[in-house]
């Protein structure tokens, strides 16, 4: 039992600790570099502004 434990330790002091707060995930290194690129902002909001307007156009066909 004590060889056990002594490796279980070994392994957890090889473990780097990381803060919660110093943790990426893919979905923000992906908002981070989509955000620098001025070029894919402006079409993510042309499309988004798309979308919306397609919406809204089959809400207003009485007219």
């Amino acid at each position: 039992m004590r060889l056990f434990n002594w490796r279980r330790q070994a392994v957890l002091n090889a473990m780097p600790l990381v803060k919660p707060d110093q943790v990426r995930t893919p979905w923000h290194e992906f908002w981070r570099r989509f955000r620098r690129q001025h070029m894919a902002m402006t079409a993510a909001l042309f499309v988004i502004l798309l979308i919306v307007v397609a919406i809204f156009c089959t809400l207003d066909r009485s007219l």
